[in-house]
């Protein structure tokens, strides 16, 4: 559904790499939350 891989979704969930803008607004709209809800951590 958002057109990445669950390696690359595993990167973003643990903090080695971050999604570019694009894939931010794709995930809200899949998640159904707003982007300051979404937490990324390093």
């Amino acid at each position: 559904m958002l057109g990445i891989s669950e390696k690359t979704l595993y990167s973003y969930e643990n903090g080695h790499t971050f999604p570019t803008a694009p894939t931010i607004k794709k995930m809200c709209e899949v998640y159904a939350v707003e982007h300051d809800e979404l937490i990324f951590f390093k």
